[in-house]
């Protein structure tokens, strides 16, 4: 009985003909994906270094929270999806009332 063959993982690609596109598309890419996750984590990253910094473990910024501008960005996201939910389920059983009374 012969052995699995070893599968070389992650699977590099060594080939010298990738055209130039593609490895100018995969820069892109990554390079924007970097910037998108810096840019999402701006916040926490200013955080930790004020934390860090001196004078240490200590936050220089104390201004309250605003919670009615956190509520303001979070309620699009929180209401959205539900409407769109009752949207769905109110057409699908719309559908399955129409096609039930259908006759053939």
């Amino acid at each position: 009985m012969k052995g699995i063959p070893q599968i070389n993982w992650p699977p590099i690609i060594n080939d010298d003909k990738i055209p130039l596109w593609i490895r100018l598309r995969d820069i892109v890419l990554t390079t924007s994906a970097w910037i998108i996750i810096v840019l999402t984590l701006h916040n926490f990253l200013w955080l930790v270094f004020d934390f860090f910094s001196d004078p240490i473990f200590e936050l220089t910024n104390t201004d309250t929270v605003n919670w009615s501008v956190i509520w303001q960005k979070l309620s699009r996201f929180l209401y959205r999806p539900w409407i769109s939910g009752l949207d769905l389920f109110s057409w699908l059983v719309e559908k399955e009332n129409y096609q039930q009374y259908k006759i053939y």
